[in-house]
């Protein structure tokens, strides 16, 4: 009797499988990781609004009506309870992305019209801030994407037979989606002509300018790899011409995703672009490093440390010293212990 119970179950986990139980299982868990991951910055943006705002107020003339609208904005986005189960759920789905979209709207209102009050501009927290919010909202754009791409393939999978009978007997349903016309503020762009491709990862430091010379880039080369013995984060550096048509950030998201820098779990890494033609620079990094080296301290670094040596077309020494700053950063940062076997 028991064995052949134990054929049955053997039977039955086959057909369950031959029938896509497994994958509408995996699928099922990406789409909730995904999903966590969009309400995780859609939080971050929020956080951050109290001190934007607070900052702002300071400017005595500022326009209170876009204030305002920034705090009900705000108000109303996190009085929707956001859980797991909002994805199966499409009107209150519908209601938390109207919310989000209000919200995005007023804060980019906010940005523009601060750019006529020359004191906030000039403003060093001001500055922090508005570097973290266009940091979060360029993360908000890939969790947002990779949830839609998640979703899709659910979706294909539940409608599609046989998958569709075995989803239907389980009680597995179709997830909401981000709308068409919500994209348009925040998803990337659909180019016309050709993306710069993502070159292979060959090393520490890839120059496709012919900037540096072997020995420079054997020496940076050297520092990061000493770094990473005695630290395990990873950095490394890519100067190319150009990004062109995408902007340096949404070319960032591409590079960071492909190579996937930093350790497995500790995510860890940290990536130096420099679109030399364009004169735009970048420091991706991962979710391990958000905490330490932030939008705000990645943009002093770049600003007032590479650029100025950049200026005196000192890129050696600019790197050099960013290099260093960011070094010294991550150092400070209580992290896993290096596999001495790395």
């Amino acid at each position: 009797m028991r064995k052949y119970l134990i054929g049955l179950m053997a039977i039955a986990a086959v057909l369950l499988s031959g029938c896509g139980y497994n994958q509408i299982q995996s699928q099922d868990e990406q789409v909730t990781s995904s999903w966590s991951e969009v309400l995780n910055q859609y939080q971050r943006r929020a956080d951050l609004i109290p001190n934007l705002v607070s900052t702002v107020k300071g400017e005595a003339k500022f326009e209170q009506d876009t204030l305002t609208k920034v705090v009900e904005a705000r108000s109303k986005a996190t009085s929707i309870q956001a859980t797991p189960d909002l994805v199966n759920n499409p009107e209150a789905f519908q209601k938390f992305q109207q919310a989000q979209g209000q919200l995005t709207s007023a804060l980019s209102r906010l940005l523009v019209v601060s750019e006529n009050y020359p004191s906030l501009r000039t403003n060093q927290g001001f500055r922090d801030l508005q570097a973290q919010l266009e940091g979060t909202e360029n993360r908000i754009t890939v969790a947002r994407n990779r949830y839609i791409k998640s979703v899709q393939d659910y979706n294909v999978t539940i409608r599609s037979f046989p998958s569709n009978l075995t989803a239907m007997v389980f009680g597995y349903k179709a997830k909401a989606n981000f709308a068409v016309e919500s994209e348009k503020e925040l998803c990337l762009p659909q180019f016309s002509v050709a993306q710069q491709a993502v070159p292979a990862l060959s090393g520490r430091v890839i120059d496709q300018t012919g900037t540096l010379t072997p020995a420079q880039v054997s020496s940076l080369d050297q520092t990061l790899s000493n770094f990473e013995a005695q630290k395990g984060s990873q950095i490394v550096v890519l100067m190319l011409q150009s990004t062109a048509p995408e902007s340096i950030e949404q070319y960032a998201i591409r590079v960071a995703e492909q190579w996937k820098i930093g350790r497995k779990k500790v995510d860890d890494g940290a990536i130096l672009i420099i679109a030399k033609a364009d004169r735009a620079l970048r420091i991706e990094v991962g979710y391990g490093l958000e905490g330490v080296l932030t939008d705000a301290t990645s943009k002093r670094i770049i600003d007032q440390i590479i650029v100025p040596r950049f200026k005196q077309q000192d890129f050696y020494g600019g790197i050099t010293d960013g290099l260093n700053a960011v070094i010294s950063v991550v150092d400070g940062e209580a992290l896993p212990a290096p596999n001495p076997t790395n």
